[in-house]
């Protein structure tokens, strides 16, 4: 057997990432991030990618150089401060998510509204063939899509009921966009 070619696909590649993040003097929280990047092509949107973080892992927590149990500190935290630990878990974790894409050349994440409405009516006009259905309402799960309109502020929903354009049933939870938000983002 004789290989012909090998072409490295940079189209969508995976991610991690290990932070320490100070939260306050003495306390270190270290994280691991994981998450897809897909590269965006075609005339017009180039040398742009559009970084999804998946999982934040809490690896490792040192309250003054010791390393403390989760759950007990989880437990502690709530009864020691009026703020909720899920609400300092969510700043922690924003701030493993913003330290991430400062370090992604060409991120989307933060881009101009007047940038992203370009990225996505060029990658909408890429996908078009793609739409697929739930019930009868034409949706789409592209990628793309999905993370140039989360960046524009609109929200994707999740189901199962979905049948891509290849008239094939989702066989797990799918994110979609609806073609009415579609049509609104491109009016």
């Amino acid at each position: 057997m004789k290989i012909l070619s090998v072409k490295r696909d940079r189209d969508f590649v995976r991610f991690s990432y290990n932070l320490d993040i100070e939260e306050s003097p003495g306390l270190i929280i270290t994280v691991c991030a994981c998450g897809s990047m897909e590269y965006l092509e075609g005339e017009g949107i180039d040398n742009y990618s559009a970084p999804c973080i998946d999982d934040i892992d809490w690896n490792k927590i040192q309250f003054l150089g010791k390393i403390v149990d989760y759950k007990g500190f989880k437990e502690l935290y709530n009864k020691l401060f009026k703020e909720d630990f899920t609400k300092f878990e969510a700043r922690v974790d924003d701030a493993a998510s913003d330290a991430i894409h400062q370090q992604i050349k060409g991120s989307i994440i933060g881009a101009d509204t007047e940038l992203l409405m370009s990225l996505f009516r060029t990658r909408y006009r890429q996908v078009v063939y793609k739409l697929g259905k739930v019930h009868d309402t034409t949706y789409s799960d592209d990628w793309t899509l999905l993370a140039i309109s989360r960046e524009l502020g609109y929200t994707a929903f999740i189901t199962k009921e979905y049948t891509d354009y290849k008239g094939e049933k989702a066989k797990y939870d799918r994110r979609c966009i609806s073609m009415g938000m579609i049509a609104e983002i491109l009016a």
